[in-house]
């Protein structure tokens, strides 16, 4: 594991842009379109997002690989394709632009050359058009190790019983809850235009948007494979690629290609339940909860936009999991995730062990026993997991915390010894503080939180902050759940 510099601002945009197209490399799937060809009902060439031959309209010298790669690429012009049928898409994918190394793209250039396929993955593209078109390469290794293939499922199914599934087994038509003109429109509608907006782009709303549309089709017709949608597919892909770059932003382009990168999962971890059983009221929970999924947000905004290192893959009670690059964290960089979190809720930070990590091409089922994969895979999530709980935050017995609480009770007017504790946390004096200048980096208390009302419900500040206004919530919004100890006074 080597130390890691911070991304420049031009590396961090091209992720982030890659990671898009991780998302729509294979968005050609969300339509009507594909699921007629897949039943054998249409001809749709559903790789082409954009048109090969507009987009590299000067091709050099081509290599046998790139040779045959084109001439493939012609025949499929010749049927349906996503770009013939919605040219506005790919107008747009040629106005979000960005930089890698020495190298200019748009990511109308790149969709066809995300696939795993050798005579992709192998040809001299730079011969051929002046680019190496690795952004789009890694995209396409890591398509390849994603696919994890169930048993069975090599039929084809028709049309009118092509199905949506649940991880669970239960299925909807396609052709009933999605047919044409919804997953067509789906395409049409994608939000791809805010990808051309660089530092404006709000990343979060993005996402949410286009799992929303994604979330509607299906990355395989075949059962019991139709259970994996778009957006699993693509949020998949996305996030093996976003790692594997910034681990090629560092290191540079491997000797063996992508598939030599190495992966490992961070776990931030904290355990809800526990801090959730000790809480005596209800508001007080709710507060915690708020502050946490807060705290959470903070941390996958930092991780996944800011440093630009990877994707978080799993969540739930104990905590968070992200898929990152092998690369090292400075003690700086771990106190700037820690201080996405108040003091008093510090989860613990978990890298593993150092026969976690992973290398890429080993998650291939390709060329990897089953057995072998499952371990692997294991590793990623299960273990992580599994070591979550085992090991206790270091909420109160990190040495830094424990004096920075300390102050509260010395800094400011030293409390006298008698000094009330919060009822909620039972860490912080009562009405702590009485300066705003006392509190934490990054903690702003709304101007109900005051001393006064701090003092006669026997609070903290902080905590009483964190209660909110659940009555007044609830008045506005009659749909919302209200417990009767949120709004009742002393008399019940």
């Amino acid at each position: 594991m080597t130390g890691w510099p911070r991304l420049t601002e031009e590396e961090r945009r091209a992720i982030l842009l890659v990671e898009a197209l991780g998302l729509l490399h294979d968005v050609g799937k969300l339509t009507d379109y594909f699921l007629l060809d897949k039943c054998g009902g249409g001809t749709f060439s559903y790789q082409l997002v954009t048109d090969p031959q507009a987009v590299h309209s000067q091709v050099g010298a081509l290599d046998d690989y790139a040779s045959k790669t084109w001439q493939q690429w012609s025949r499929w012009r010749s049927a349906v394709t996503p770009y013939s049928s919605f040219p506005a898409i790919a107008e747009t994918l040629a106005e979000a632009t960005f930089r890698w190394g020495e190298e200019s793209y748009s990511l109308a250039e790149l969709p066809m050359f995300a696939r795993p396929r050798p005579r992709i993955q192998n040809a001299d593209w730079r011969s051929a058009l002046g680019k190496t078109m690795r952004p789009a390469l890694v995209v396409g290794a890591m398509h390849g190790i994603a696919h994890y293939e169930k048993e069975g499922g090599t039929k084809q199914t028709n049309y009118a019983a092509m199905c949506r599934a649940s991880a669970f087994g239960d299925e909807q038509f396609i052709n009933e809850t999605a047919g044409a003109t919804t997953l067509n429109d789906a395409y049409a509608s994608l939000p791809v235009a805010a990808l051309r907006d660089g530092a404006t782009w709000e990343r979060a709303a993005w996402l949410a948007v286009m799992r929303q549309k994604l979330e509607l089709g299906i990355a395989d017709t075949r059962r019991p494979t139709n259970e994996v949608t778009l957006w699993d597919w693509g949020y998949t892909v996305a996030s093996l690629a976003k790692a594997a770059l910034a681990w090629i932003a560092q290191n540079g382009w491997p000797d063996g290609g992508p598939g030599d990168i190495y992966f490992r999962t961070m776990s931030v971890t904290i355990d809800r339940l526990e801090i959730y059983r000790n809480t005596d009221k209800i508001t007080d929970l709710l507060g915690l909860r708020d502050a946490l999924d807060e705290s959470y947000r903070k941390l996958q905004v930092l991780l996944e936009e800011e440093f630009g290192l990877g994707n978080r893959f799993y969540h739930d009670e104990t905590g968070a999991y992200y898929l990152l690059p092998d690369i090292a964290f400075t003690e700086e960089d771990i106190a700037r995730i820690r201080s996405c979190f108040p003091l008093d809720l510090l989860p613990h930070i978990d890298f593993g062990q150092p026969g976690d990590r992973i290398r890429a091409r080993d998650l291939d089922q390709e060329n990897t026993p089953h057995a072998d994969l499952v371990e692997r895979l294991l590793r990623l999530v299960a273990i992580p997991r599994k070591r979550a709980q085992e090991i206790a935050p270091p909420v109160f017995t990190d040495s830094g915390t424990a004096e920075q609480l300390h102050a509260t009770w010395t800094a400011h007017g030293a409390r006298p010894k008698n000094a009330e504790r919060c009822a909620a946390c039972g860490l912080r004096p009562v009405a702590y503080p009485d300066d705003d200048a006392a509190l934490e980096a990054g903690v702003t208390l709304a101007g109900r939180a005051d001393g006064d009302t701090a003092r006669d419900r026997h609070l903290c500040r902080v905590c009483l902050d964190r209660r909110g206004r659940p009555a007044r919530d609830w008045y506005r919004d009659r749909r919302r759940t209200v417990w009767t100890d949120e709004v009742a006074d002393d008399n019940g």
